[in-house]
């Protein structure tokens, strides 16, 4: 599972934050609930969590979330990875 976000900075930057599976992993296990109900009823706050988690697994920050998003003025999907998609196809069968 992937999902790209870019991450619009206050100061005009942005930055492609590539949402991979260990960061779903750790959004269920932090929130205690399933990415298939976030997936349905997917909130801006379990966005940026998530762009955050990314960038702090990357080391592209070390900011706690909260100081993290006064830092961010938006995060919108990124043109070519907007979808949540498997990271691998599935093997053939039979």
């Amino acid at each position: 599972m992937k999902l790209g976000l870019t991450v619009h900075l206050g100061d005009g930057k942005e930055r492609l934050a590539v949402v991979a599976f260990a960061d779903f992993v750790k959004f269920e296990e932090v929130h205690n609930v399933s990415m298939a109900k976030v997936e349905a009823e997917m909130k801006v706050r379990d966005l940026a969590w998530l762009a955050w988690h990314c960038e702090k697994r990357n080391k592209v920050t070390d900011l706690p979330f909260d100081s993290w998003l006064d830092t961010v003025e938006n995060i919108t999907a990124a043109p070519e990875e907007s979808k949540i998609v498997p990271l691998e196809k599935s093997q053939p069968t039979g």
